[in-house]
């Protein structure tokens, strides 16, 4: 197949050569029905395919700008947002299996996470503030004994 037609709510929404799709600049908690369309380059077009109904999260992508550093890192991390005087749920660290490592409650502005209490590897920060939602990923790196990084 030359490409794939993907449509929400019965409108062409855009057109991919992938077998993967990212649909953007949806509102938050609102039904969207999707369904999919593949065309060869011959100009042949298939049925749709099945429709999928989907009900998108209620959450809204965090609007301040939220840096960590230093990333990676051997100890700490430090979250840092452009507007300190938000406040910030929750804040939950997890590995790449999704277990749930650290959960920090209420906290403003900077916010250190301690990296002491996480092995090396790659972890996930899901900042929450209310209804609105970031995630962030962060690398923590070893120590050898001798005091040089692994």
């Amino acid at each position: 197949m030359a490409s794939y037609e993907v449509y929400v709510n019965n409108v062409f929404f855009a057109s991919t050569k992938d077998t993967c799709f990212t649909i953007t600049e949806l509102s938050a908690n609102k039904f969207y029905l999707v369904y999919v369309r593949a065309s060869d380059e011959g100009g042949n077009t298939s049925a749709a395919s099945k429709t999928i109904n989907i009900k998108t999260s209620d959450l809204e992508e965090f609007q301040h700008e939220i840096s960590v550093y230093p990333n990676p890192s051997a100890n700490d991390f430090y979250l840092n947002i452009s507007s300190p005087e938000t406040t910030f749920s929750e804040i939950i660290i997890s590995d790449i299996t999704g277990k749930i490592r650290i959960v920090q409650k209420e906290t403003t502005g900077q916010n250190m996470i301690e990296g002491n209490k996480l092995e090396p590897g790659i972890y996930f920060i899901t900042i929450l503030s209310g209804k609105s939602i970031r995630n962030l990923k962060v690398i923590k790196i070893g120590q050898c004994k001798t005091g040089g990084l692994i």
